[in-house]
């Protein structure tokens, strides 16, 4: 065995001194035998994919590559090794896809985002080319090859413009409702995303105005902060005004931790919610699942839990679905009868199930469908169809 060992570690130096003279074919052969011989040996299998890739012998240099990563599963190094001949053989989707989840496990893996730059420009993509290369080139500011890719990489979409509105189906005598917004989003700095909207909501034969502000900020590579404020002029079923702040830490490739803290004021009763939760993502899909308090200026305290799945079947096209169920405040009927200083809303179990669809048809066009049954306790039950559309420039 100890002899074996010995000739199998002079044969791997052959190898290695073959490749460093650019003798292909013959380092191929050599690690080819290694592998051969000891199948579970990662470093051969490593080598000789390597190896292959330079050949040109894509699909054999593939096949090796997966064999490193059943040997070593996750290994950055191999993931990137595989994405690369995949990217020289033409299979970008794959390749990007690879390079993504190895992103995620490192987020400062300096050749896995250039690599992921040049699969994005040569897929067309220029947003998400420069993004890769702005990371890459934040890690290695004197890198002169990444700030001429950074520059190449094309002009970036850095405004985008939604809108849409609901259209509201009760089971009561109530007129179809619905609602409208409108929202402008600006990148303003590398991490940084500031959004302003304007709502318009119609309900309980109510018209209700609300204009938000909304802040994004990539902390670090693992910490998403993000505040959000909105006020109602004349609020008559909403809040006058509501604001909070969440932050998402990504503790584990496979895992993020999240809070949120909020809170809504409304003429007589004032609302704070506190949600942790955590996000779970496995491939293509992502799971939310998040729960918590919400403290009342009236009311005892009740809560809230969610969940929210969500599936993205390709770069352009996801599907989401998702479940909430928690108390909230209402209006009292007849609340002009009751004594002064009564409270005039009082606590509903409500509960929401939505299922939806986003589909990006092209680099700056982009549409959303979802559909949402509410069950509020002993009020009402409603049927929304949503929609919406996205424009990046």
């Amino acid at each position: 065995m100890i002899l074996y060992l010995l000739i199998a570690a002079v044969t791997f130096e052959q190898g290695l001194q073959l490749k460093r003279e650019q003798k292909l074919p013959e380092a191929a052969q050599v690690f080819a035998e290694l592998v051969r011989a000891q199948p579970r040996d990662a470093a051969a299998a490593e080598q000789w994919a390597t190896v292959l890739g330079w050949l040109g012998r894509f699909d054999e240099s593939i096949a090796a590559w997966r064999h490193a990563l059943e040997l070593k599963p996750g290994e950055p190094d191999y993931a990137v090794g595989l994405a690369r001949v995949q990217y020289w053989k033409g299979e970008l989707q794959p390749a990007r896809e690879g390079l993504e989840k190895a992103v995620q496990a490192a987020p400062r893996d300096l050749d896995a985002l250039s690599l992921l730059g040049d699969v994005c420009t040569a897929a067309h993509d220029p947003d998400c080319a420069h993004s890769a290369y702005e990371r890459a080139h934040a890690l290695d500011p004197a890198n002169a090859d990444l700030a001429r890719k950074l520059a190449r990489a094309g002009p970036r979409q850095l405004h985008r413009l939604d809108a849409g509105g609901t259209l509201d189906q009760y089971n009561t005598a109530r007129d179809f409702e619905g609602s409208f917004f409108a929202q402008v989003s600006a990148q303003l700095a590398a991490g940084f995303v500031l959004s302003a909207g304007y709502e318009q909501l119609r309900q309980f034969g109510q018209v209700d105005h609300r204009v938000n502000l909304t802040a994004y900020l990539n902390a670090t590579d693992t910490l998403q902060l993000s505040a959000r404020v909105a006020v109602s002029p004349g609020a008559n079923t909403i809040a006058n005004w509501d604001a909070g702040v969440s932050a998402e830490q990504r503790v584990a490739s496979f895992a993020s931790a999240l809070l949120l803290l909020r809170h809504l004021d409304f003429s007589d009763n004032g609302v704070t919610i506190l949600g942790p939760g955590v996000r779970f993502l496995y491939g293509s899909f992502s799971l939310l699942l998040s729960g918590g308090p919400v403290f009342s200026s009236v009311f005892d305290t009740q809560a809230f839990g969610q969940g929210r799945l969500e599936w993205n079947a390709t770069d352009e096209l996801s599907f989401y679905g998702g479940y909430s169920r928690g108390g909230e405040a209402q209006h009292v009927a007849g609340a002009a009868l009751l004594p002064p200083g009564a409270p005039t809303t009082e606590i509903r179990t409500t509960s929401d199930a939505i299922f939806g669809a986003q589909w990006q048809f092209a680099p700056s066009f982009g549409v959303r469908l979802d559909y949402t049954h509410e069950v509020r306790q002993a009020t009402y039950t409603r049927n929304r169809l949503g929609s919406a559309f996205n424009y990046r420039f």
